[in-house]
């Protein structure tokens, strides 16, 4: 008791000095050079007795946020626990202030980056620019007098990255694939079009994470659901929906789901929108069971 009573009174000795000195507050710094992660800065206010700073790294409040520092710029740096040893880079500068706007900025995620999902104009340095995605339906006027002509936005470079956006309307050839519900056909039937669409979106909804070798990402188990006494029935739709879009050839999917106390089951009706159009299937889920009542391919 009294070791821990003596430690308390020493923290709180350490903490009163460290507050002088300014540790325990934000203080700012100008940007020197930045090589990699490691910034070095210099102490706008030496008179706060804080040394300039050599390697010291950003943790921004956003994470997958990275910046490559404009030489000038200010920031504002922060110690971890207080620590001298350990200082780093907490916000870039007042909005409006020198060097606000970095050389380089970088968001990142590992699964999905949605930028504007919800907007119908993005703006676009000084400019603003509606969202036109492939297989997006528009009317051009030619000019000619002859009125609009519609079309669909269509690709022409390189291949597109697998983001998400490049779903086309007009990619409409789904190939051939083995019949495989919860398992192969011993038939080793073949499926085709929105069949194969659909058995790919039930596969997807019963596989755990990280059980599909190459890809930890793949899957999600409905029954985990079942986890809580009573299922989040507000949050199981964008959870499925989440998971059900990683597939590209699906372009929107909706979830109504019910739960019924009395037989403690799980009712998911989805509905997914394709390039050949929509599909629908019914899932009754229990912790054992995933029941397939009915499909709309």
């Amino acid at each position: 008791m009294i070791g821990a009573t003596l430690r308390d009174r020493v923290a709180a000795i350490v903490r009163a000095e460290l507050a002088k000195l300014g540790i325990l507050t934000f203080h700012e710094h100008r940007v020197v050079l930045q090589a990699g992660p490691f910034v070095e800065l210099q102490a706008v206010r030496k008179a706060a007795g804080l040394p300039d700073l050599a390697r010291t790294v950003a943790r921004p409040g956003a994470a997958g946020y990275s910046a490559a520092y404009k030489p000038g710029s200010l920031v504002l740096v922060g110690f971890v626990e207080g620590k001298a040893t350990r200082p780093f880079i907490a916000f870039g500068g007042e909005v409006g202030g020198p060097g606000t706007v970095p050389l380089e900025a970088t968001i990142d995620a590992t699964e999905t980056t949605t930028i504007g999902s919800s907007s119908s104009d993005v703006l676009l340095a000084e400019g603003a620019a509606a969202v036109l995605r492939v297989g997006d339906t528009i009317s051009i006027s030619p000019g000619n007098g002859s009125g609009p002509v519609a079309g669909v936005v269509t690709f022409s470079g390189p291949s597109l990255p697998d983001s998400g956006h490049s779903r086309g309307k007009g990619m409409t050839d789904f190939g051939h694939d083995l019949s495989c519900m919860a398992d192969l056909d011993p038939a080793m039937g073949e499926v085709e079009g929105l069949e194969g669409l659909e058995q790919a979106a039930y596969r997807r909804l019963t596989t755990p994470r990280r059980q599909l070798l190459g890809d930890e990402f793949y899957g999600i188990d409905v029954r985990d659901f079942l986890s809580a006494e009573v299922p989040d029935l507000a949050q199981i739709p964008a959870t499925i929906e989440a998971e059900l879009r990683k597939e590209e050839r699906i372009l929107g999917v909706t979830t109504v789901a019910t739960w019924d106390a009395k037989t403690s089951k799980l009712r998911l009706v989805i509905t997914c929108e394709a390039a050949e159009g929509p599909f629908s299937m019914t899932l009754d889920v229990t912790d054992v069971s995933v029941a397939l009542l009915a499909g709309g391919a």
